[in-house]
């Protein structure tokens, strides 16, 4: 099983049917809809996480605590208006606390910014749920993934031995939220 969080790609997703990305250019991010699960999955499986079905990312985006962000790579060849999803982000968020599920980036958009990008939107509309603080598991040998979430603020709380079905070990990150509160 691969990470779950920021996976590695292999040179196959290439050709999955996205448009390669323009360098400098972020993919238009917006809310994750029910309606995104299929391509959602689609994502997930190109990743090699094929535990994230169509069914269970669409119960996920209706529950009341689950929430998610995409970035769109323009209309889906053949498809009129259908938009082709380069990445996600799903989440969830408890009383003040949000944890990121899982953050996916198509192999040509990985490196471009679309992951931080994502990660930005996560933790902006946790704190719009009132979240104070986010955690994630990551797996230990996940470095670019890893890079990106110090990079972003997230520290080392704990080890989770043995967590992933590889015998991987992952590290639990959290990051505490700038206050928003201005001091008068």
């Amino acid at each position: 099983m691969r990470d779950p969080v920021a996976p590695t790609t292999t040179d196959s997703d290439a050709d999955a049917g996205e448009a390669p990305p323009v360098v400098g250019v972020l993919p238009p991010l917006r809310a994750a809809m029910v309606d995104d699960a299929s391509s959602i999955s689609e994502i997930a499986r190109a990743l090699g996480l094929p535990s994230w079905r169509r069914a269970a990312v669409a119960s996920w985006l209706a529950s009341p605590t689950g929430f998610g962000v995409v970035a769109t790579g323009g209309p889906r060849p053949g498809e009129g208006d259908a938009e082709n999803l380069v990445g996600f982000v799903l989440g969830s968020i408890v009383l003040d606390e949000a944890c990121l599920l899982l953050l996916a980036v198509l192999g040509p958009f990985q490196r471009q910014g679309v992951g931080a990008a994502l990660l930005g939107a996560f933790e902006a509309r946790a704190r719009d749920l009132g979240a104070t603080s986010a955690y994630l598991e990551v797996a230990v040998d996940n470095g670019p993934a890893r890079s990106l979430y110090e990079t972003k603020g997230y520290e080392r709380e704990a080890i989770r031995r043995r967590y992933y079905a590889d015998g991987r070990d992952a590290l639990v990150l959290r990051h505490i939220f700038a206050s928003t509160t201005i001091a008068r």
